[in-house]
């Protein structure tokens, strides 16, 4: 990923802000270029309408099958952000998963990105990110275009965390929920293998 010289290094947050959202952009490229696509792939076997859940894709099978639906796509990139030193957190609503990350080690930034819209590359960024979205001018059209897609996914989902989920987790509404990842590795919540 380094190679298409979005970012010099994965750094965490050892640089700017705007370093940190690089590099979750620099993931969000590359698995548009894989060719990632949003999969609705949600019925369990065996499954009625009185049981909760959907199938979750290993991270292995996602990346082999190119398609994830919101709470694989979530998995994923929470996966890969967590190991690079990103603060990320799982957000639930009902009926849907989407990332929270934060710019800043203080996790006082927080951004959210709605992962499902990662094959789409014709999401509108809004001028609010002009300065950002600017940034990225010099290099190639499609790291460009993407990059405008990846505003208007961080966008979409900054403005449903702040408008819609956090609050209902801070009233402590039991169907909104925010799973940080790295609180949950000091609770032993390990990851399957």
């Amino acid at each position: 990923m380094l190679d298409y010289n979005i970012i010099p290094s994965w750094s965490g947050y050892q640089g700017s802000e705007d370093q940190v959202l690089s590099q979750v952009f620099t993931l969000w490229y590359h698995f548009q270029k894989k060719g990632f696509k949003y999969s609705d792939i949600t019925t369990q076997s065996g499954s009625d309408e009185r049981s909760a859940g959907q199938v979750i894709r290993f991270v292995k099978d996602a990346l082999q099958t190119s398609q994830a639906n919101c709470i694989d796509g979530t998995v994923l990139f929470a996966s890969f952000l967590y190991k690079v030193g990103i603060d990320v957190s799982i957000v639930l609503v009902p009926g849907h998963a989407y990332l929270a990350f934060s710019l800043n080690s203080d996790g006082s930034k927080m951004f959210a990105l709605e992962t499902t819209l990662m094959g789409d590359l014709n999401i509108e960024h809004g001028s609010a990110q002009d300065d950002l979205y600017n940034s990225m001018n010099g290099l190639e059209t499609s790291v460009q275009k993407s990059w405008s897609s990846f505003l208007g996914a961080v966008n979409e989902g900054s403005a449903n965390y702040h408008n819609k989920a956090k609050p209902e987790i801070l009233a402590g509404n039991p169907q909104f929920m925010e799973i940080n990842i790295k609180e949950a590795r000091r609770q032993k919540i390990r990851p399957i293998r």
